[in-house]
């Protein structure tokens, strides 16, 4: 017996609703914005330039020292001989202060000295025994310029005062005696 023909199924066709889409609420056009061209920004004066401030009349003496006062010191002495000289009266002030301020090698003066003398210089601040405050008159009132000149020349051991006879010829080192004495040593 022949086997048996299944009939055909009809085919169905799924036909999947669409799902409504959740309400949204419109949202109203945006107006039209004006273009507003901007006003131009005033532009400022410039600022007058302020006249510099006179420059201070020198002071001849700095009667009060900023640095320690007095200096207990235990510098070497002098030979007498050199001690008892005193060449300031043929020396430069001009030529001191030039040496002192910035010309003297390996370093100006003012350096550890200060501009005003009283050990305050940039460099003064690190030392230990710090520079000798030329303005302190009980420090100095024992300092002969021969004693001085002897120092810048020598150096003084213990300290950062290096020697300068290398570097300064004898008459310049009496320039910046002249011109420490003049200036600082009240």
């Amino acid at each position: 017996e022949p086997a048996p023909v299944a009939e055909p199924v009809a085919e169905t066709e799924v036909v999947k609703e669409p799902t409504p889409e959740p309400e949204v609420a419109a949202k109203p056009a945006p107006e039209p914005v004006a273009e507003v061209s901007p006003e131009p920004k005033p532009v400022p004066e410039p600022e007058p330039v302020a006249e510099p401030a006179p420059e201070p009349e020198p002071v001849a003496k700095v009667v009060k020292a900023s640095g320690q006062c007095p200096q207990p010191r235990k510098t070497k002495s002098a030979p007498s001989n050199i001690a008892k000289m005193d060449k300031t009266g043929g020396a430069s002030m001009d030529k001191g202060k030039l040496l002192y301020t910035k010309t003297s090698k390996p370093m100006a003066c003012k350096m550890c000295h200060g501009d005003n003398g009283d050990g305050s210089g940039k460099l003064g601040a690190i030392l230990k025994p710090p520079p000798r405050n030329f303005t302190c008159a009980d420090t100095m009132k024992g300092v002969s310029a021969g004693q001085m000149f002897w120092i810048i020349k020598n150096g003084s051991a213990g300290t950062g005062m290096v020697a300068h006879g290398k570097t300064l010829k004898d008459a310049e080192i009496w320039d910046v005696v002249k011109f420490v004495r003049s200036e600082f040593v009240g």
